[in-house]
């Protein structure tokens, strides 16, 4: 089992193919639809990790009812997050995709990814898509 950075979708459309002079930052989907990097990528590109994202806070109710929602065919999840001050929140972008069930009149709120209660994940090698591997 590994630790794993549980991304945004804002992030990975802004950073899945981002690189330095050093290194080329990954950022993959498990089976479940979420988007993780190994979390040496702090370390290669904190620069990243100190930008903000807009959130939309949501109340219980949605957490329960739409929580890992997913949207077909596009196969964009939504994911209700819990920040480290005890908000749920969902990503604004996520009003795009879902924007029959996403709440139009709640706060927008500002966090960088660290400031997330699921900042870190624990995955197994089951986990993720192994179709394109290479055996």
């Amino acid at each position: 089992m590994r630790t794993y950075i549980n991304l945004t979708q804002d992030f990975y459309e802004k950073y899945q193919m981002y690189g330095n002079e050093h290194s080329l930052l990954h950022i993959v989907r498990t089976l479940n639809g979420l988007l993780v990097a190994d979390p040496n990528t702090m370390n290669d590109f904190p620069e990243l990790f100190e930008e903000f994202y807009n959130f939309i806070e949501v109340d219980t109710d949605f957490l329960n009812k739409y929580n890992e929602m997913v949207l077909i065919p596009e196969k964009f999840f939504l994911f209700v997050r819990r920040t480290k001050d005890g908000k749920n929140v969902i990503e604004e972008k996520m009003l795009d995709y879902f924007g029959t069930v996403a709440p139009q009149n709640r706060p927008i709120l500002k966090y960088k990814l660290t400031d997330l209660d699921d900042f870190y994940i624990d995955l197994k090698w089951e986990d993720f898509d192994h179709s394109k591997d290479i055996y």
